[in-house]
């Protein structure tokens, strides 16, 4: 999962400003469960909130305000991985709108 856009430019330049050159080189070969918790950072640096849930399956909701209602998960997937994957999929798309 890489980013795209200008989500991928701002995001570049946040990591930047927050770690430094080196690990931005590493980053992208690190596994995404590893970078997950990196974008979660970048995402609630801008607003954007990441939640992942699970009760049977699991599920993510999206909001754009800290204490902004949750509202209901829309879609569940089978595993973490795939809820990671959808959740930064539609943050990308979320951000690259704004």
């Amino acid at each position: 999962m890489k980013l795209t856009g200008k989500c991928e430019y701002d995001f570049n330049e946040w990591i930047i400003d927050n770690c430094d050159v080196k690990f931005l080189e590493k980053f992208y070969y690190l596994p995404l469960g590893m970078r997950f918790g990196v974008y979660v950072d970048f995402f609630d640096s801008v607003g954007l909130n990441i939640l992942l849930t699970v009760e049977f399956d699991w599920g993510y909701v999206i909001t754009e305000h800290k204490y902004q209602e949750i509202e209901e998960v829309k879609k569940w997937y089978d595993t973490r991985d795939e809820a990671r994957t959808e959740s930064l999929k539609k943050a990308i798309e979320i951000y690259n709108k704004k």
